[in-house]
């Protein structure tokens, strides 16, 4: 996808698309939602729309986190490191709800989060994996330049 190798290439922009995630999070766990049209907390559609928002924020926050500190290289440790910065702030994230009136923690979220992370990365990975592989057979089908 060239939208990716952009990223990849423009790494100040992915980094403040990692920034714009950590803040959103940050300021979504500081709100207290009361009723609203998908249902007050406890019902079956408000929880599937907490679900949907966890796994779709940490999903985001973990993909552009990825891209900014792989820069479009497929390197194991960085993206275990990435995982973990991403858990970490999930894990810091629940807390900070728990000293909020209104809001608790819920093992539930920090499950959910980590799907998002796991998925963002394997989405990711396979990203690179057929563009490396792409790169690859378009390196070996060019000619040798003769001399």
């Amino acid at each position: 996808m060239k939208i990716l190798t952009w990223l990849e290439e423009h790494n100040k922009l992915s980094w403040t698309l990692t920034i714009i995630a950590i803040l959103t999070i940050f300021i979504m766990s500081q709100i207290v939602f009361g009723n609203i049209n998908t249902g007050s907390p406890g019902t079956k559609s408000f929880i599937s729309l907490a679900i949907l928002y966890h796994f779709m924020a940490f999903f985001c926050l973990a993909f552009f986190l990825t891209i900014s500190i792989t820069k479009g290289k497929l390197n194991f440790k960085q993206f275990t490191i990435c995982f973990l910065l991403c858990v970490i702030y999930a894990l810091t994230d629940e807390i900070h709800q728990f000293f909020v009136l209104g809001r608790w923690m819920d093992v539930q979220d920090i499950r959910v989060d980590v799907l998002g992370i796991g998925f963002a990365q394997i989405i990711y990975s396979f990203h690179l994996i057929k563009f490396k592989k792409k790169a690859k057979n378009v390196n070996t089908l060019l000619p040798l330049k003769s001399e």
